[in-house]
């Protein structure tokens, strides 16, 4: 840096020249100047703390509000995509080109198949209803089929359940060898019943007399004692009298007779002794299985008194009343071999299975009491399943048809 060329004594003078410089103001008002100007300086100072802060929560604010806003965007795409709606509007989008007209037929079409769709399953439930509703079977059924009807324990080996089944074969084939088809062929378990077929240590064979069956039985069989001979007995009776049999004659290893714990020395027994009059109930083994029509083993005097048990309650957890109460009938008739049934004015059938099943119990109770059809008057209706009403019925039917 050049030293300067003045000296003390010329830049004094220099200063001496200038003109006098006087400052008006009192001190007391220089002091609260300058304690203003300080007041200031400290106040702007600390509004930037304060500024950066309020800067920072506002930018917060809107990269949260973007976040939100694109999560709800996101899923509300989602929500669209996944809606049956989408569809509908992403074909308004991409097919902007096809016409009023086409777009009007395809909305028909949609809602044409909407409505089948929805039918669709109606119709299954009443097609499965008309399928569970009949127990029986009538001639028109087995036409040109050969049947079978087996007596078969419940699964408390209390009641026989009569089971009508189609057999495979030759129309020339005997009635034994058709028997013991249907016992080889029958499944049980299927049906809720006890699995007793084929029997065990015994064979039936063919009689000299037609309207006999030879039940032949070997040493040890299981069906001596007191426990099952019952079952055993009545499991016989149900199965020839379905068959046309009058009469059931024991052997034992071909010769005469059999020994029983009950009945003892046994050489036969009549099918039809104490084994008709019966009422018919339902038998259901549990809600999964098909409801079953099953007589009693009680008898009854008259069709009157079989009608009137067939709506009481029992006493089996397996065993109902097969008769709905609501279904009051005024009077019951004979006139030859028909029964006459008049409904009350009250009583509105209809085409459920309860109703169906009451009408078929009766068929068959009346087939006990050996009446040959069934008349019932006084209904609203005219059919109920395949069921005759204000017309006659014929009480040949065939009871548990089990289909091919």
């Amino acid at each position: 840096m050049k030293k300067s060329q003045w000296t003390d004594e010329e830049i004094e003078q220099l200063f001496s020249e200038l003109p006098i410089i006087k400052d008006q103001r009192t001190p007391e008002l220089i002091f609260a100047r300058v304690q203003q100007v300080e007041k200031k300086k400290w106040n702007v100072h600390r509004l930037f703390p304060v500024m950066a802060a309020a800067t920072a929560l506002f930018i917060f604010a809107i990269i949260t509000s973007s976040l939100f806003l694109k999560k709800d965007a996101s899923k509300e795409s989602k929500e669209l995509a996944n809606s049956p709606l989408s569809e509908e509007r992403i074909e308004v989008t991409t097919d902007n080109k096809q016409s009023s007209d086409e777009k009007v037929a395809d909305i028909k079409t949609a809602d044409e198949n909407k409505s089948t769709t929805a039918e669709e399953p109606n119709t299954l439930m009443k097609q499965a209803a008309e399928e569970v509703a009949h127990s029986i079977a009538f001639q028109e059924d087995v036409e040109n089929k050969i049947t079978v009807t087996l007596g078969v324990p419940d699964l408390n080996i209390n009641n026989i359940v009569p089971v009508t089944l189609v057999v495979d074969g030759e129309e020339n084939k005997d009635q034994v060898s058709l028997i013991k088809e249907t016992m080889e062929k029958i499944d049980e378990a299927s049906l809720g019943l006890e699995d007793f077929y084929p029997l065990k240590e015994v064979e039936i064979k063919p009689s000299e007399k037609q309207t006999e069956l030879v039940v032949d039985v070997r040493p040890g069989h299981p069906y001596g004692s007191s426990a099952t001979e019952s079952i055993f007995m009545e499991a016989l009776k149900e199965t020839a009298r379905n068959q046309g049999f009058d009469t059931i004659r024991f052997t034992t290893n071909g010769k005469e007779g059999a020994e029983f714990s009950h009945t003892g020395y046994t050489p036969k027994i009549e099918v039809n002794e104490g084994s008709t009059k019966r009422a018919y109930l339902l038998y259901q083994a549990n809600v999964h299985q098909k409801k079953l029509l099953v007589p009693t083993i009680s008898h009854f005097d008259t069709i009157e008194a079989a009608i009137e048990e067939m709506k009481k309650p029992t006493d089996s957890s397996l065993i109902y009343p097969s008769l709905p109460k609501w279904i009051h009938i005024d009077s019951i008739k004979t006139e030859g071999h028909r029964l006459v049934l008049t409904f009350s004015d009250d009583t509105k059938l209809n085409n459920s299975e309860e109703v169906v099943k009451g009408l078929e119990a009766i068929l068959l109770t009346a087939k006990e009491f050996g009446y040959k059809s069934v008349v019932f008057q006084n209904s609203q209706v005219d059919k109920i399943g395949k069921i005759t009403l204000n017309g006659e019925n014929s009480v040949i039917v065939y009871p548990n048809y089990v289909k091919e």
